[in-house]
């Protein structure tokens, strides 16, 4: 899409996102004469840290956040916490409620065949097809980005 391209997004930032989401709740509150209602936020997983930094960063228009499931400190490259640590977790969680280990197994063979993907150009449009992606596989660095966001 054009408006991903280099040069097109420089205004596709978390501030300018919660700074529009401040400007729709003003708007929203006027529009129904509740200027004087509380206003409480809330996310599940990311829209958890961004429920949580808003309440944060616009205490003045967000009297509340409830933030379920949000990685406040897992981000890559965290001083506070190991890069890895994340997944672990979510994998330990998936352990506990699987008895029978078999979505464990599932998924580690899912994530194996796609490791074994990433230098096969031949196996890209298959790739493409199971996770119906919007433009076709054309590098390694596009299955890996696809394993990143289901990770």
């Amino acid at each position: 899409m054009e408006s991903f391209t280099t040069g097109k997004n420089v205004f596709l930032t978390v501030e300018n996102t919660m700074m529009d989401y401040v400007s729709v709740v003003n708007q929203v509150k006027t529009d129904y004469n509740a200027t004087d209602k509380a206003v409480i936020v809330l996310g599940d997983y990311f829209g958890g840290n961004y429920a949580a930094w808003m309440r944060m960063k616009f205490p003045q228009h967000f009297q509340g956040a409830l933030a379920s499931s949000a990685p406040m400190l897992y981000w890559k490259d965290s001083p506070s916490v190991d890069d890895s640590e994340l997944s672990m977790s979510i994998t330990n969680i998936w352990a506990n409620i699987d008895s029978d280990q078999r979505c464990m197994k599932g998924m580690r063979e899912a994530f194996y065949d796609l490791n074994t993907t990433i230098n096969n150009e031949y196996l890209y449009d298959e790739v493409s097809a199971i996770f119906n992606t919007c433009s076709k596989l054309a590098s390694s660095l596009d299955v890996t980005n696809i394993m990143t966001h289901i990770e």
